[in-house]
Parts: C-alpha cells; structure tokens; sequence
C-alpha cells in the first residue's frame, strides 16, 4: 500500500494508532482472542485486520504484538 498509495498508507496508519489508543479506555471491552487461552488477551478488528493485544493490569500497560490481515488469520 504504501508504494501503490502513500496518501493512502498514511490514513490508514494515522487511523490505525487513532484506534489503537481508545484501546486503554476501555481495554476489556474487545473480546477475548479465540487463539490464546488468556483473559487478558483481545482482539480488536480494524478495516480486515486483527490487533491482538495483551492487558498487563499489575504494570497498567496494554501490549500490542501482533497485526495481522483478517483474511490471513489461521482458523
């Protein structure tokens, strides 16, 4: 995207962390990620892709480690 569509690319990663920081307000409001056997790992689901995050409620973090395309995504 970002060779084809740069103006694109930036929207989209401008929307992204946009997204990404509502996530501390209300962080167990996404749902559990089906993957993880883990309450304190979620999911949030952006334009086709999944933001697997993880809430460290004891350092009052949340960890993003993964974006992954949805269409990619194992099942």
């Amino acid at each position: 995207m970002a060779k084809d569509k740069p103006g694109a690319a930036r929207k989209f990663k401008t929307d992204l962390l946009s997204e990404i920081r509502k996530i501390s307000d209300y962080p167990y409001s996404f749902r559990p990620s089906i993957y993880f056997e883990n309450e304190n790992i979620r999911e949030m689901i952006f334009k086709g892709y999944v933001i697997i995050f993880r809430i460290d409620s004891e350092n009052k973090l949340i960890l993003v480690f993964a974006l992954l395309k949805h269409e990619d995504f194992p099942q």
